[in-house]
C-alpha cells in the first residue's frame, strides 16, 4: 500500500534530522548523548552525572542536559516528585549506533553497571525498615535500566551483575512475579561468592518460595541463609535473615510450630542489638511470632508491643502498616485478645495511616477477616475474603484465605 511504502522514506527523513541537529552539536554534546544512550526507559540527574565523562570540564551534566532539552534530543519533567529525562526511543537508537563506534563504548557500559549495582546498595537497607513501597517505587522505575546494565556485568564483573540482580529479582518478588523473581536470584547466586551476600539472597530466594507456595523450597533457602547469620556485618541483616526464616515456618507452621521458637530468641537478641532503629520493629515481631505460636501469648504479646512503640515512633507508614499487621495476626492467637484488641488496633492503624480495607497491600487489612470471624460477622469475614483474594501478593492471602474459610 502507499502507506507502507512511504514508511521507510519517514524514517529516512527522520534519522536525517537527527543526524543533522547531532552534528550541529559540540563534540562535548555529543559525547554527552552517546554516552546517555545506555539508559533505557529515562534517567535521573544523578544517574546522568555517574555515567557521563568528563567531556569538557568547563560544564556539568546539568548544562548538557539543559543543552539537549533545548534541542529537543531530550526531554525533562517531574516525575514521582523528583526530575527525570527521557530520549525517544528514535534518538536513543541514532545515538547509540554512534556509541558503538566510539572508543570509550566499554568504560561507559561499565559505568553504567556500576551506577545500577549502587542503586541497589542503596535502595536494598529500606527492606529491613519495611519500607517496602520506597523499594518498590526505585526498582520499577529503573527495571530497564537494571536490566541493560545487566547485559554488559552479567559477562564483565560477576560481583556487580550479582547486585544488579538482587535488585532485579526484588523487584520482580514484589511485583507478584515468582518465576522472573527466581531465575534472577538464581543467576545472582551463581555470581556471587562472598558468603554474607549469599544470606541475602538465599534469604529473598526463600520469601520469593514462599509466596509462591513451594514451601519445601522456601525452608530450606532460609536455614541455608540462617546458618551463616553471624557473618553478616549488620544486626538489620540479620534481622531481616531471621525474620525470612520465621515466614517461612509460618507458612508451614501446621507441620512443626516448634520450629519457630529457637527463631524467636536469637531475633529477640538481635532485637536488643538494635535499640530505637527502625529494623527493631522486624526483629521484635519475629520473637514475637515465636514465642505466641508456641502457646506463650503474654511474652509475645509484650514483644508485640514493643514493635509496635518503635513502629508508632518512626516516620514510615510502611514500617507501622507492618507492625499493625502483626499485632492483630499474634492478638487473634490469644483467647483473651480475641474480637477486642485486635478491632481496637485496626481502628487506631487506619487512623495512624489513613487506610482502609480496599488498599492493594496492606497487611493489617489482611488479617480484617480474622476479626470479623471472631466478633460472629461471618458475612464480614467472607466480604474481607474475596477483597483479599484479589491483592497481588497471592501465595500469603491464600494461606491466610485457607485457614479462615476452614472456620468460616
Amino acid at each position: 500500500s502507499e502507506g507502507s511504502a512511504t514508511a521507510p522514506q519517514r524514517h529516512q527523513t527522520l534519522r536525517a534530522t537527527i543526524d543533522w541537529s547531532y552534528q550541529l552539536l559540540s563534540e562535548a554534546q555529543q559525547a554527552a548523548l552517546r554516552e546517555l544512550s545506555v539508559f533505557r526507559n529515562g534517567f535521573s540527574l544523578d544517574a546522568a552525572e555517574a555515567v557521563m565523562g568528563e567531556n569538557d570540564p568547563t560544564t556539568s551534566a546539568l548544562k548538557d542536559l539543559a543543552s539537549l532539552a533545548d534541542k529537543s534530543l531530550i526531554s525533562a519533567a517531574i516525575e514521582n516528585g523528583v526530575q527525570r529525562y527521557r530520549m525517544l526511543e528514535t534518538v536513543r537508537q541514532f545515538a547509540h549506533e554512534q556509541l558503538e563506534t566510539d572508543p570509550a563504548i566499554e568504560d561507559v557500559r561499565e559505568r553504567h553497571a556500576r551506577w545500577a549495582s549502587q542503586l541497589v546498595l542503596d535502595v536494598w537497607p529500606a527492606m529491613y525498615d519495611s519500607r517496602i513501597s520506597e523499594v518498590a517505587s526505585a526498582l520499577a522505575t529503573e527495571a530497564s535500566n537494571l536490566q541493560a546494565a545487566n547485559l554488559w556485568a552479567s559477562t564483565h564483573d560477576k560481583s556487580t551483575s550479582a547486585q544488579i540482580l538482587l535488585g532485579l529479582a526484588c523487584h520482580w518478588y514484589l511485583s507478584g512475579q515468582f518465576t522472573r523473581a527466581r531465575e534472577d536470584v538464581e543467576g545472582a547466586l551463581n555470581s556471587e561468592t562472598r558468603q554474607a551476600r549469599r544470606s541475602i539472597l538465599l534469604s529473598l530466594a526463600a520469601r520469593i518460595e514462599a509466596y509462591a507456595e513451594n514451601l519445601d523450597a522456601a525452608m530450606a533457602n532460609a536455614e541455608a541463609a540462617a546458618r551463616d547469620i553471624d557473618q553478616l556485618s549488620t544486626p538489620p541483616e540479620q534481622a531481616w535473615v531471621l525474620a525470612t526464616q520465621q515466614l517461612s515456618y509460618f507458612m508451614s507452621a501446621r507441620r512443626d510450630p516448634t520450629l519457630m521458637l529457637p527463631v524467636a530468641k536469637r531475633a529477640l537478641n538481635v532485637a536488643q542489638q538494635l535499640g530505637e532503629a527502625p529494623a527493631a520493629v522486624l526483629a521484635f515481631e519475629t520473637a514475637a511470632d515465636g514465642y505466641c505460636w508456641n502457646g506463650q501469648t503474654a511474652e509475645g504479646l509484650s514483644l508485640q508491643e514493643e514493635a509496635l512503640r518503635i513502629a508508632r515512633n518512626s516516620a514510615s507508614s510502611d514500617l507501622a502498616d507492618h507492625a499493625y499487621g502483626h499485632a492483630i495476626y499474634n492478638l487473634m492467637l490469644d483467647p483473651v485478645s480475641r474480637g477486642r484488641r485486635p478491632a481496637s488496633h485496626v481502628e487506631e492503624w487506619t487512623a495512624l495511616t489513613g487506610a482502609s480495607s480496599s488498599g492493594s497491600n496492606l497487611n493489617s487489612n489482611d488479617w480484617l477477616p480474622w476479626i470479623y470471624m471472631q466478633q460472629g460477622d461471618l458475612d464480614g469475614a467472607n466480604r474481607e475474603l474475596e477483597a483479599i483474594g484479589g491483592r497481588k501478593r497471592e501465595g500469603y492471602n491464600r494461606t491466610i484465605y485457607q485457614l479462615v474459610s476452614a472456620t468460616v
